[in-house]
């Protein structure tokens, strides 16, 4: 008798096999040809709403900054209950719509509106000195199209930071040097950067965060990992609550939460399934995602950050992630997670799958919602980027 999780993992390999195989027939090679990246590649303010995403390229020591169109090219059945042995169109290669030399892979990347924000980092000296630099990338104005330094700085260097988009701001937490402060706020529109006062000493004290974004609440999650300490930062007053009865965060990522109403989600790499605490209920859950092996291969001794998962809406959730096998696959998985009577489920919607530059390690992505931003004149603060 055949086994189908064995038929299931060849059908999959064949897939990845026969998608490389016609670059390489059409090319010659399956590296990328640098001549080729503007004309090719798809840009930030051609669509509504963009994953943005960024690899690190070993061969060039550059950053890579892709884009993907969601509205257009990202809709699951009309049913939501498609499961086809495969899922999505044909693999398709892709080309950055920017290559940096300035930005490293310890700089931490995030939205607010128009605009998207590289924070901290080394410097690229080759020193390994940490940087207090802000980057930015406007979609449009008189620097849109060009990664470009602001005016103003950190107030202390940082390396691989948090960073939440929030109320039109940047909230920068952790990975700060000794005696320095562990959060701070940095405005877009004054170009300033803040110090957060009064943080918490067990926070201080920590070096692993896990955080999330309760747009909702206007407040930002920080829990430190070993100490199970838990506190609610609110965004206006700056005022810092400690959660009582604190949660063990300590089954989640060390990466920022992706918030789907009352319910943080997180991918666990270990357990490869997906975690969640609902914070009215005061409970954890954990599950598989339904048919993610129908879209590419994970290896089960094989532990990778290589992934971002972040809300595309109430009931959806973005998992892009990169092949175990074929590092320079990416697949943008289009989740649906519902939690109803005490079962927290998660099912693949639908997926995507690309091909990027040979050499390419995935680093993050987040969503940019151009949809959202406000008209000239109006005082909304509305916010689109990582959660």
């Amino acid at each position: 008798m055949q086994n189908p999780r064995k038929e299931e993992r060849a059908a999959v390999a064949m897939a990845t096999t026969s998608a490389l195989g016609k670059r390489m027939r059409k090319t010659g090679s399956t590296k990328g040809d640098l001549n080729c990246f503007c004309s090719l590649s798809l840009q930030p303010e051609q669509h509504g709403r963009s994953i943005c995403f960024r690899t690190a390229h070993s061969p060039t020591r550059s950053i890579d900054f892709y884009c993907i169109p969601v509205d257009d090219d990202f809709d699951d059945d009309a049913d939501g209950c498609r499961t086809p042995e495969l899922y999505g169109p044909p693999t398709k290669r892709i080309f950055p719509f920017h290559v940096s030399t300035k930005i490293t892979d310890s700089a931490s990347f995030a939205a607010v509106g128009k605009s998207m924000f590289c924070v901290g980092g080394h410097k690229v000296n080759g020193k390994g000195e940490e940087s207090s630099a802000i980057y930015r990338f406007d979609t449009t104005g008189d620097n849109a199209g060009c990664w470009y330094r602001n005016s103003f700085d950190l107030c202390c260097p940082r390396v691989y930071p948090t960073t939440i988009a929030m109320d039109g701001e940047l909230f920068v937490i952790g990975s700060q040097g000794d005696d320095a402060p562990l959060a701070e706020v940095f405005d877009p529109s004054s170009k300033c950067s803040l110090v957060l006062e009064q943080t918490p000493k067990s926070l201080d004290e920590c070096t692993f965060f896990e955080t999330a974004a309760l747009r909702d609440r206007n407040q930002i999650l920080v829990s430190c990992t070993y100490v199970n300490d838990a506190y609610l930062l609110d965004v206006k007053t700056r005022v810092w609550v400690k959660i009582d009865p604190p949660a063990d965060f300590a089954t989640a990522n060390r990466e920022a939460a992706a918030v789907l109403k009352t319910t943080l989600c997180w991918y666990n790499d270990r357990l490869h399934k997906l975690v969640a605490y609902d914070l009215n209920l005061k409970k954890w859950f954990k599950t598989s995602i339904k048919n993610l092996k129908k879209v590419g291969r994970q290896l089960k001794d094989v532990y990778q950050t290589d992934f971002s998962l972040f809300p595309l809406d109430e009931n959806h959730l973005c998992f892009l992630w990169a092949d175990h096998v074929t590092r320079v696959l990416l697949h943008c998985t289009k989740v649906r997670v519902s939690l109803s009577d005490g079962k927290f489920c998660a099912a693949v919607a639908s997926s995507r799958s690309y091909i990027v530059r040979d050499g390419s390690r995935f680093l993050d992505g987040l969503l940019l919602d151009l949809t959202s931003i406000p008209q000239e004149g109006s005082t909304s603060r509305d916010v689109g980027g990582k959660n």
